[in-house]
């Protein structure tokens, strides 16, 4: 009987040697999760012609309840397109105020592309942003020409 009673012992034993002590440490994490007060409405012609300037248009608006400050809108654009003035500063924007943005572009050849507007501003000292995007296609004038003569659009 005393045999059985040797073994669990040095069982318990030889793993209290082996193992090393195990400290318990505490955190607590806290994240503020805000939501972003910048909308933008985006307009541009689906479509335009080779040569002709058009408008593209923004409404940046700040949804939130408090001021953002050095806001800056940027019209990223293809290759295709030429655009004037691409980069813009906005005065500081009051709570529920809307600001429009507006950029001249021509197609410089036939293609289509993607258009991003992003807005840039601080809010309580951090930097915020918001973006939203548009496909333009161009054409020729004489494609332009034919579709409205054949399809009416």
């Amino acid at each position: 009987m005393k045999t059985l009673l040797v073994l669990p012992t040095l069982l318990l034993v030889f793993l209290l040697v082996i193992t090393d002590p195990v400290y318990a440490q505490s955190a607590v994490l806290t994240a503020t999760v805000r939501p972003n007060p910048l909308d933008i409405s985006l307009s541009a012609p689906p479509s335009v012609i080779v040569g002709q300037w058009f408008e593209i248009s923004a409404e940046i608006t700040n949804r939130g309840l408090e001021s953002v400050g050095k806001t800056v809108v940027v019209l990223h654009s293809p290759s295709e397109l030429a655009v004037k003035k691409k980069k813009q500063q906005l005065k500081t924007l009051a709570p529920h105020e809307t600001e429009t943005v507006r950029w001249r572009a021509k197609a410089t050849k036939v293609g289509s592309g993607l258009v991003v507007v992003e807005v840039k501003g601080v809010l309580n000292g951090e930097t915020i942003t918001a973006d939203e995007t548009a496909i333009i296609s161009s054409t020729s004038p004489l494609a332009f020409f034919w579709r409205r003569l054949f399809f009416g659009t």
